[in-house]
């Protein structure tokens, strides 16, 4: 975070030079107007569109387009695609930014020779439309490199040393409002156009809530306060104080302020409202003290958890309770939050998966806020004192959910809290509380020992988050990879001499499946192969991945099986052991790993529903620096996801076999292991990813991508149609993603609006 902090500061520096010199570099626009065959439109389904013909307008380039237009309804998910000479589609959609008065299209585009077309898709939702104004305008490439490597130079002289891609993640951001003008993609612009409850909103919230019983309070708030600025103690109470739900309280613990003004004012507070309960500390006691004397004044059917300097959105307590009423074996609700300035900015938010026990492992990722049934509080001992203060609310959130069903915990997603960013705070820099890792640390193995997992816990790379180590069972489970291939000596050569290199684990063998090689190279290394540890197969019907892992499943006895790609390449040598770590957990189905392109650059971290023009399923944030932490640092942690990809993934043969393995005859190519992994779901099971098992994927080298060709591409819309036919609505509500964000790209930005369940 420091160093994020740092990089934001130089690029703030260096903002006004890179602006200076970007002028020359934009260059003449090209209008798209007369490409339109007429100016009004009916979008009756997401998958009508606008055709916008660009052949012999333009050449190979980077452009930015603007597209204005007449609509009284509101838009959801403009996003363009490309169509090639030969007509194919391309499945990467170029997501488009909109006016808040959905007056005005923008975003950039990438022209190469082959493209023909534009297709310009306005809405998700029916609308009408009416096109005034299209067009696009050149981004000249030298120009964009030559600010980049003139940033890069002055960093230099400031004694920062980065790369050119370092520079490029940060200034891509701030050059794309300047060419898009007036358009502010902020944070805060969002906050303000879909997450800040309007005046009307919390009326209506406050008049619906009169007639609750208040015997008694349904939630308590509590509070620890220790010299706290004055300042931010009353607007952390205002926040309380201004709820549109009414029937809460109040509990503040003051460990031992030495302030007259704070004591002063909560004097004050004391008699000013029934509600709120205080006690003095006589002695400073630290924060879990402090919040466990806050405990025992409290009387509410749930506590919820405020520091001192934060805020609560005026809703919050009006959402928690919704959700507590409409479940009522609900026993813990945590919400989305966000990062706040001093002077109460919104700056970022932390928008969360729904309950992931893997990534509450790896990190607390459910922090803020969290709202506990008091029983179960009280059953607990509340806070433990003594070695894990800076991780006491970790340490209560795993103690509290480790005998929990997932469906006793409830996500939020919604912003319900202001997690304020001051100079003593570790949202900015975790050094300000470094015995927090080492709390942390504690709290999750004596979780791990709780439930008598076989496990050790280490500290991450990243700060106040941890790595869970699985021991394998001993004698190590029998393992065998298979590969399915088809020529390309190269390619299945670099895989096996890296698996057979760099592999620690011992217990495992290669199955090779030759789907029809004949290229006399290839096949003469595969015959150079029969050894005791690796085997080589015939497989002589067409291509059909599901079948060919299936196949090669019946030819094996192992306890553990891992498809592995041919066009793989193993990066570290434990990858094997944890991947077989996590296999052999009775809750875990599928198991993938992080796999990167040969440019560095992630090509899987995680599967996500819902995702791209077909909205099926794609890669989370394919396409990033394989240094990209990722919100919540999700590209570095171990954690759960619906499915993963089965390039390189490992599950147990009992539970491939329990869900009949791959779908052989309605998946032959692609999504096979998509539906795979939700089938393993269906049954229970929870699907992980880890980092910590690493590979290169060079991704379709045998075989070619599904769109090279038009039965390809035709293959591949039957399969596409039959994934959304066999599940429906779950690819719409991926419990492992967020509603606020974008299902247009994968790098977890923000979704202009938020989706919604049931909006596709």
């Amino acid at each position: 975070m420091a160093n994020l902090k740092i990089r934001q500061n130089v690029v703030n520096r260096l903002w006004p030079y890179i602006k200076r010199h970007l002028a020359p570099f934009v260059l003449k626009k090209t209008s798209l107007k007369p490409a339109l065959n007429k100016e009004g439109y009916t979008i009756a389904t997401a998958e009508d569109n606008i055709r916008l013909s660009v052949t012999g307008l333009l050449r190979p380039c980077l452009y930015f387009i603007r597209i204005v237009q007449e609509s009284d309804e509101s838009l959801m998910g403009a996003h363009l695609t490309t169509v090639t000479r030969n007509q194919h589609e391309s499945d990467q959609a170029v997501h488009l930014f909109v006016t808040k008065d959905h007056s005005e299209f923008y975003g950039t585009v990438k022209i190469t020779e082959d493209i023909e077309a534009l297709i310009f898709y306005p809405s998700r939702l029916p609308v009408n439309i009416k096109i005034q104004d299209c067009y696009l305008r050149a981004i000249n490439t030298f120009g964009r490199d030559y600010i980049y490597g003139q940033t890069y130079v002055r960093l230099r002289s400031f004694g920062l040393s980065w790369t050119i891609d370092r520079i490029r993640e940060e200034t891509e951001a701030r050059i794309q409002r300047l060419i898009k003008g007036r358009i502010d993609d902020s944070y805060a612009t969002w906050w303000e156009l879909y997450e800040k409850p309007s005046q009307a909103v919390l009326s209506e919230q406050r008049e619906s809530n009169k007639c609750i019983d208040t015997a008694s309070p349904d939630i308590s708030i509590i509070m620890p306060v220790y010299e706290t600025r004055l300042i931010l103690l009353k607007k952390a109470v205002d926040s309380v104080l201004n709820q549109s739900f009414s029937n809460w309280e109040l509990c503040i613990a003051d460990d031992a302020s030495s302030s007259p003004a704070i004591r002063s004012y909560l004097k004050k507070l004391d008699s000013s409202d029934e509600r709120i309960r205080i006690v003095f500390r006589k002695e400073n006691g630290h924060i879990s003290a402090a919040s466990n004397s806050a405990l025992g004044l409290a009387r509410g059917t749930f506590v919820g958890f405020l520091d001192h300097d934060d805020e609560l959105s005026p809703n919050a307590l009006h959402e928690v309770m919704q959700v507590i009423r409409r479940n009522f074996s609900t026993e813990l609700v945590y919400s989305d939050e966000d990062v706040i300035s001093e002077k109460g900015k919104p700056l970022y938010p932390q928008f969360k998966p729904d309950w992931n026990v893997d990534f509450a492992r790896s990190i607390n990722y459910i922090c803020h806020f969290m709202v506990i049934r008091r029983e179960r509080v009280e059953h607990l001992g509340g806070f433990r004192e003594g070695g894990y203060e800076g991780a006491q609310d970790f340490d209560l959130m795993l103690r509290a959910t480790e005998r929990l069903t997932p469906d006793q915990i409830q996500h939020i997603p919604h912003i319900l809290y202001h997690w304020r960013a001051s100079s003593n705070s570790t949202v900015l820099d975790h050094s300000n509380k470094s015995y927090s890792t080492e709390a942390g640390i504690k709290a999750l193995q004596d979780h791990i020992e709780r439930l008598e997992l076989d496990a050790e816990v280490e500290p991450s790379e990243i700060p106040t988050a941890y790595r869970i180590r699985y021991r394998l069972p001993q004698p190590q489970p029998s393992v065998t990879l298979i590969i399915p291939t088809y020529n390309n000596l190269r390619v299945l050569k670099n895989c096996v001499d890296s698996v057979l290199g760099k592999t620690e684990y011992k217990n495992y063998e290669v199955l090779i499946i030759d789907n029809g090689t004949d290229e006399k190279a290839a096949l003469d290394y595969l015959r150079s192969l029969q050894q005791p540890q690796v085997r080589v197969l015939k497989y002589l019907n067409e291509f059909n991945f599901s079948a060919i892992n299936n196949f090669a499943v019946s030819n094996t006895h192992s306890e553990v099986l891992v498809l592995l790609n041919n066009d793989t390449e193993v990066c570290n040598s434990d990858w094997l052991i944890e991947l077989v770590g996590h296999a052999v957990r009775p809750e875990v189905g599928a198991v993938g790993a992080k796999l990167f392109y040969a440019q560095n650059l992630i090509q899987h971290a995680g599967v996500l529903l819902g995702m791209g023009p077909d909205r099926v399923a794609g890669h989370a944030f394919k396409g990033a620096h394989k240094h990209v932490t990722g919100p919540m640092a999700r590209t570095r942690l171990t954690q759960a996801y619906s499915a993963v990809t089965g390039a390189c993934m490992a599950v147990t043969r009992k539970k491939y076999l329990e869900v009949g393995g791959l779908d052989e005859n309605n998946l032959a190519i692609a999504f096979n292991d998509v539906d795979f992994c939700l089938k393993l779901q269906e049954k229970g099971y929870t699907n992980v990813w880890t980092p910590y098992a690493q590979l290169y994927h060079y991704e379709s080298y045998s075989r070619g991508h599904d769109h090279g060709d038009s039965v390809k591409h035709e293959r591949f819309l039957q399969e596409r149609d039959y994934m959304i036919s066999r599940w429906g609505d779950r690819l719409t509500t991926d419990p492992y993603y967020n509603p606020n964000l974008t299902r247009d790209f994968s790098n977890f930005s923000l979704a202009w609006p938020p989706f919604h369940q049931g909006v596709i």
